[in-house]
């Protein structure tokens, strides 16, 4: 090969490398737009998970430090976890893409919107529970347990999540956004590595195969779908953050 045909090539390789490169920037930079939008529903899904949990805790009867009653404190918790989810969703900021893209058919606003209503979805429903039920069953505590160890998960995902868009702010410490965004993903994965050991585990296998009676069935149910909500969260969020 001459060198003029070395040099066409090598110009040509070259001239590749920056087109790719500017597209994927453009696609980072056009997803960077909904980072804001992206923290503020994890900080309200983390507090949606906490608000649950403390709603679950009093019901098992764990004590707990808070001095205003905790149900009552969990149930303004996840309302106020939900009001974030909502800004993000339906705020200005969110409006003015929507006028921005009017088909409406930008991906990254699609999943922003899913993901957004499986946030809201996975909010503990304190009448799903009757207190009496744990002074006979040991599957009922057992089921709330798996809850609020999904809840901790559910956390871990968001603040994961919230490292890595940390991390890919761009700014000059470029060890520390790589660290932030490496123990991000692991958050992210070992968040989801939980999840589906609660779903798929010999617990929740040994409840589908037991006679329960109608109150346990239907706390299993209910625990069995915030399970799947749950994973629908942790791996939306794992891929949104890592397509970015």
């Amino acid at each position: 090969m001459s060198i003029r045909s070395i040099t066409f090539t090598t110009c040509l390789a070259f001239s590749l490398i920056f087109i790719l490169h500017g597209e994927l920037r453009a696609e980072f930079d056009k997803n960077k737009d909904y980072h804001s939008a992206h923290m503020l529903m994890n900080y309200g899904l983390n507090m949606i998970a906490d608000g649950s949990s403390m709603i679950i805790s009093t019901n098992m009867d764990i004590k707990t430090t808070l001095v205003q009653q905790p149900i009552i404190y969990g149930k303004e918790t996840i309302n106020l976890g939900k009001s974030f989810v909502e800004r993000a969703l339906k705020g200005p900021d969110m409006v003015e893409k929507h006028v921005q893209n009017e088909d409406d058919k930008n991906d990254m606003m699609l999943a922003t919107h899913k993901l957004g209503q499986l946030m809201l979805q996975v909010a503990y429903s304190p009448e799903i529970f009757e207190s009496d039920l744990l002074k006979n069953s040991e599957i009922a505590h057992n089921l709330l347990v798996i809850q609020l160890e999904a809840n901790n998960a559910l956390m871990m995902s968001a603040q994961g999540s919230n490292m890595i868009m940390t991390g890919q702010t761009g700014s000059s410490e470029k060890y520390i956004n790589r660290f932030f965004i490496d123990q991000g993903t692991t958050m992210i994965g070992n968040a989801r590595e939980v999840i589906f050991d609660l779903l798929h585990g010999e617990e929740m296998k040994t409840f589908a195969n037991k006679n329960l009676n109608p109150r346990e069935k239907e706390l299993y149910e209910y625990t069995r779908r915030q399970l799947i909500n749950s994973v629908d969260i942790i791996n939306s969020l794992y891929e949104m953050e890592l397509e970015e």
